[in-house]
């Protein structure tokens, strides 16, 4: 038998043995090609695109994001392509996130707005989760505002995502809450999250039985709440409390 220890090469044969994908992963890796052909030519895809160069990135970083979570990848590792599309493109609307604060490169200079700079939409997502976090409590019975004063003293780390001029944090929470439901929130990216999950997750609580409804509800919320504020950019409504 040979001794292959000094011959590092030895394994190579091995490691470059061609790669046979699965059904699954060639339909993602497919996918992957055409949404990202899609994107830089100025297509839409996963993300909201103007057809400005920062936004043809972004939505390709969209398509890898959704690439890595066909395959499995864990969402805390796939939801950073996510949020780096997010952080891309909210400099063409005067915000800048904190990855991209200090950098020269031209194309991270943040687009100077006509109007008071919109939220980041890492925030605004967060706000549009704590609001459909209301919906769940509402569904099980709760008035409006009960449920935003249960998530205010349950949860008082959601100030950390409220204006400066917040002075009370029921009140916020309601008028997050009117926002979404009138469709005057700015930032399309929260808004249609709102709009995609408000129904499923009122039908979702209003299918569980009377007796556990409320109980079902107050644990969806708290964990609607923690996935914002912990960052995830994807909620599951079908994950069932």
């Amino acid at each position: 038998m040979k001794n292959t220890l000094n011959q590092p090469w030895a394994n190579i044969a091995v490691a470059a043995a061609p790669w046979t994908p699965t059904v699954g992963e060639a339909t993602a890796i497919s996918d992957l090609k055409d949404a990202i052909s899609v994107a830089l030519s100025g297509g839409s895809t996963s993300c909201s695109n103007t057809g400005s160069t920062r936004s043809r990135y972004s939505e390709a970083l969209c398509a890898v994001g959704e690439f890595l979570r066909k395959l499995g990848v864990p969402s805390v590792e796939a939801d950073t392509f996510y949020m780096l599309a997010e952080a891309i493109g909210d400099l063409d609307v005067g915000s800048i996130h904190s990855l991209f604060k200090d950098l020269g490169h031209p194309l991270l200079r943040v687009s100077k707005p006509a109007n008071k700079p919109l939220d980041i939409s890492q925030v605004a997502r967060q706000r549009a989760s704590i609001a459909l976090a209301l919906v769940a409590l509402i569904a099980a019975g709760r008035k409006k505002q009960e449920a935003a004063a249960f998530l205010a003293e349950n949860h008082p780390e959601i100030r950390t995502i409220v204006g400066k001029k917040s002075k009370n944090l029921k009140s916020t929470i309601t008028e997050w809450d009117k926002s979404f439901r009138n469709k005057s929130v700015k930032n399309s990216t929260a808004l249609q999250l709102y709009d995609l999950q408000e129904p499923k997750v009122a039908a979702q609580i209003k299918g569980i039985a009377l007796a556990l409804r409320q109980q079902k509800a107050e644990e969806l919320a708290d964990r609607v709440v923690r996935e914002a504020l912990g960052l995830s950019l994807h909620f599951n409504p079908n994950e069932r409390p």
